[in-house]
This record gives C-alpha cells, structure tokens and sequence, in this order.
C-alpha cells in the first residue's frame, strides 16, 4: 500500500473541531504534517487558523434573585457553581444604594475559600460589578447583595458569567 494524505478533524483543549492533514504509511500509522492545514493550504499567516472565543460559562443562581429588596435587606445567592473556570464577573443593579459581596470555595459545599472575600459599594441606579481574574480555579461562589438605603429597592440585572481564559 503506498503512503497516501488523509483529512483529519481533531479537537483542541477547548473542543472546538480542527482540520489536519496526516500521511498514512504502508503500516496504516499516521503521522500529521508539521505545519496544520486550512482548505489544503498551510497554516501561515495569510492562511491563519480560526480563532475562536474564549468558552464562556453562565451558572445556574440556585436562589433566583427577587425584583424587590426591603431596606436594610439581603439577598443570598447560596452556592453557584462554577465548575472550576478560573475567571468570574458577577453584576447587578439596585434602585437605591447597597452592598455587593461575592467568596469563591474551593468545594462546593463552601467550607473552604478561595482568597479573599470581595465587597463592592452599590450606587443607587447604577449597574455595579466585580470579578476574580487571579486565574485561580474555584468550584462555588456566593454572592450576597444588601440593601442599605430606607426603603424598599428594586434590583435587576444580576449575573454572573465565568470564563476559561
């Protein structure tokens, strides 16, 4: 049997399919090209690989956020998890002023934090946020928003989005 070019997909460590190309030997064995192929053609700079996003992440809150916060009231989050991503930003917006606090857990139980707890002030009506960026990996987060003015607030827009990179 003679040596014949075979198209490959592969995945790469973000499991995003990749084209290559491979010889196939008399034994059946193959051995890739040295340079990875795009539509027959090697990659190069004016036939670069595609580029593709970082993988996103958006957890699943197990304690919805409520519409409405009482004054001098705090909503908890419990326990997000966020399957080990090692990036995080969380958000929300509250109609009067607050506090936005937010700990990473190694578990996902929550006995055993990961840095330090952040704290973040809240304006009244003005979408606030924080994240983690230490690249430090962690599997749960939670996040506590307080209303701190003297009356009832409305709080909208609460998320949390984790990132691999």
């Amino acid at each position: 049997m003679a040596d014949e070019t075979v198209s490959l997909t592969v995945l790469d460590a973000f499991k995003n399919k990749v084209p290559l190309q491979a010889e196939r030997n008399d034994a059946g064995q193959l051995t890739p090209h040295s340079v990875p192929e795009i539509n027959g053609l090697p990659v190069s700079d004016s036939n670069p690989l595609p580029v593709t996003a970082t993988p996103l992440f958006t957890p699943t809150i197990p304690m919805p956020a409520p519409s409405t916060l009482a004054a001098d009231d705090t909503w908890d989050s419990g326990f997000i998890l966020c399957e080990g991503f090692l990036l995080v930003s969380i958000g929300a917006e509250l109609s009067l002023t607050g506090i936005l606090t937010a700990q990473r857990y190694l578990d996902t139980a929550g006995r055993i934090p990961v840095g330090g707890l952040v704290t973040i002030n809240m304006l009244a009506d003005e979408p606030a946020w924080t994240g983690f960026v230490d690249r430090v990996p962690f599997q749960a987060l939670a996040v506590t928003i307080q209303n701190t003015g003297v009356a009832t607030a409305n709080l909208s827009n609460v998320g949390v989005l984790c990132a691999a990179s």
